[in-house]
């Protein structure tokens, strides 16, 4: 995240934010119109990988009687 506030253009510089952050509103800042659709097809994209991931959660044991 450093290294993106480095960047001297804005437009990249928003690219790399949210890219790292995975959020469309550094997306959202950017002016150039190729470089921010590009932007929100990768952050839909990071963002669907996450929220479907599935996470199997070990069942409890069942208590004997």
């Amino acid at each position: 995240m450093a290294e993106c506030s480095k960047i001297e253009d804005k437009d990249k510089r928003n690219y790399c934010m949210a890219s790292y952050v995975a959020s469309g509103t550094y997306c959202d800042m950017i002016k150039n119109y190729e470089l921010r659709r590009d932007c929100m097809l990768k952050v839909v994209k990071e963002q669907r990988e996450l929220s479907y991931r599935v996470v199997n959660k070990p069942k409890p044991a069942e208590e004997k009687k």
